[in-house]
């Protein structure tokens, strides 16, 4: 909320409930900051209140699976080695379930259907934006598997998940996606130390 002092001019915007309503009380703003019949001599007060943003980088992971099996990639890239599932980066103005059924898509063959939103990661990068990495699950899906540049792609049975060289945290991610009790695992820096947790 704002007003102006000084010149004893006040204006009040209307109660911001909407994202939209925000922007266009951050236009008026605007329009009277360049305005000099309302800015000269006076002192400008500007306070959004509740208007806070942080950068953020989107990706998603996907749990198929098959009765007991589940679909995993060999991924060999340098930055997170070892059997995972498939997933990637959600693209600008991508809708997530677009998303996740593209990245799947793209990376096994498979077609899926009705992905479930199953479980949430964030940390923090270097450069202090937040990241944010969406578990999704089906069953539903169509196709055939194919490999691509990500690794080897093929089904194992769930319980042969300890027989592989894992990416890093994916045995913890999987039992995210396959809890009715669990939601999130939060990475956080503390005394020079990157630890975890659970919820």
């Amino acid at each position: 909320m704002w007003k102006i002092v000084d010149n004893f001019k006040i204006f009040k915007p209307k109660k911001i409930i909407t994202p939209q309503n925000r922007y266009k009380n951050i236009q008026q703003s605007k329009t009277l900051i360049n305005n000099e019949n309302y800015t000269k001599n006076a002192y400008l007060i500007y306070n959004l209140g509740m208007e806070k943003t942080e950068k953020c980088i989107l990706t998603n992971i996907c749990l198929v699976y098959d009765k007991d099996r589940i679909l995993v990639i060999d991924r060999k890239k340098k930055d997170w080695p070892g059997l995972t599932f498939p997933g990637g980066h959600v693209e600008k103005n991508e809708d997530f379930n677009k998303s996740v059924i593209r990245e799947v898509k793209e990376e096994t063959g498979l077609t899926i259907r009705k992905p479930i939103l199953c479980g949430i990661e964030e940390f923090k990068t270097k450069d202090e934006d937040r990241y944010l990495m969406l578990y999704y699950k089906t069953d539903k899906f169509s196709g055939k598997i194919r490999s691509s540049k990500e690794g080897e792609v093929f089904w194992i049975n769930k319980n042969d998940l300890d027989k592989y060289k894992l990416s890093l945290d994916l045995k913890r991610i999987y039992k995210v996606m396959t809890s009715d009790e669990l939601s999130e695992i939060i990475y956080y820096e503390k005394d020079g130390r990157w630890l975890s947790k659970t919820v």
